[in-house]
């Protein structure tokens, strides 16, 4: 296979990636050996052999989909079903994660032909990337056949294929945050966080058998190293390595959300479901199908668990104080309109005869109290 930089006589051929990782594992399958992923709380492969797996469902996605294919909905079932079975001829891995392979060489292969458009059709690479030294796709690449190239070089050239490239890019041009990060996603970010908060906890710790550190014990015991908000991993995948935001808009995002943390600690804010401080940051209700700050592989009911929806997500929810003060203004509320009906029924019976209208014994006091409480208990049901 041809190199994808130039040779010297000084510089050995570099081997390609995609090689390397299918000879070794054509070599572990060949003598019945399976490597064993392991997965995050999220559900994430994690460690060296995540990383390879990730690799090779990408791999299989990139070489077993035609690139002319449309959409991955005209992915035939057999095609996906012989990835499924050649994943686990190599991995083990739970029969569960069947719809997770195919999301990963879904989303590889999408951006393959992403690739392929901008790189090879119309010579436009990612900005701070350059054009690759080897301009022939079919030879780089070598599941590409010459054919398969020329119909979607021709279908990416279409007029119709342009108009839909511009209304992707229309969307695209809306994106407010757009994130910044490595191969790794929000995996890779996740990790970056853990390492620097158990850096962060030893370091306090040394300080602390010193004796020249502030022994705030009590504060650290209630943060784990090892849980990483979703929040903070939009931060993560949306600053520079110098630690400064990609724009503006990103910027006021961030500080919102160092305020709703404040909040949360002091119980101002009490996160719910989907409305964390993420979605209140963003002002925003959760997508469909994925979770913002954790991944595109990632969806609802594995992060949030199983729970109603409700009308509005993006819907701010009730502090203890807040509900409080509601209580009590319901409660004065209510016990108003309910004595005024007493006293309207008492003086229907002072027509009829009767002397008396006020309240003169315990029964008729706890049959108020009663339906002051009910009346209450109904009205909050309605506003929260």
């Amino acid at each position: 296979m041809a190199s994808s930089i130039p040779c010297s006589s000084t510089t050995r051929p570099r081997k390609i990636k995609s090689v390397v990782l299918m000879k070794e594992l054509t070599t572990l399958r060949d003598q019945g050996k399976k490597l064993k992923v392991e997965f995050d709380s999220d559900g994430e492969p994690i460690e060296k052999i995540g990383a390879k797996y990730t690799s090779y469902v990408g791999l299989l996605g990139r070489s077993k989909v035609l690139i002319t294919i449309c959409t991955w909905k005209h992915v035939g079932e057999e095609l996906k079903l012989k990835i499924w079975d050649e994943v686990l001829s190599v991995f083990d891995i739970p029969k569960t994660k069947y719809q997770q392979v195919i999301k990963i060489a879904n989303t590889t292969w999408t951006n393959f032909k992403s690739k392929l458009t901008a790189v090879y059709v119309y010579q436009k690479p990612p900005k701070g990337r350059k054009l690759p030294v080897e301009t022939d796709p079919v030879k780089k690449y070598p599941y590409i056949k010459s054919e398969v190239w020329k119909e979607f070089k021709e279908s990416r050239l279409s007029e119709e294929f342009k108009a839909i490239s511009k209304v992707a890019a229309e969307r695209q041009s809306k994106n407010k945050y757009p994130h910044r990060m490595s191969r790794g996603g929000y995996r890779k970010a996740k990790q970056k966080l853990e390492e620097k908060l158990k850096a962060k906890l030893k370091i306090k710790e040394q300080e602390k058998e010193k004796g020249t550190g502030i022994d705030d014990s009590a504060e650290e015991s209630s943060q784990t190293p090892t849980i990483i908000k979703r929040g903070d991993l939009w931060i993560e995948g949306r600053v520079g390595n110098d630690g400064a935001c990609i724009n503006s808009e990103t910027e006021k995002i961030v500080e919102e959300l160092e305020v709703l943390k404040e909040k949360v600690k002091k119980g101002e804010f009490v996160p719910s479901g989907k409305v964390d401080e993420l979605t209140k940051a963003l002002g925003t209700a959760e997508h469909y199908g994925r979770v913002r700050g954790v991944g595109g592989r990632v969806g609802h009911k594995q992060y949030f668990g199983r729970c109603k929806r409700t009308r509005d997500e993006s819907t701010t929810v009730i502090s203890p104080e807040f509900l409080e003060k509601l209580t009590k203004q319901i409660t004065e509320q209510v016990r108003s309109e309910v004595y005024k009906d007493f006293e309207k029924m008492m003086g229907e019976k002072q027509t009829n005869g009767n002397v008396s209208y006020s309240v003169h014994n315990e029964k008729d006091a706890a049959e108020v109290e009663m339906n002051c409480t009910m009346g209450m208990l109904v009205i909050i049901f309605r506003s929260i």
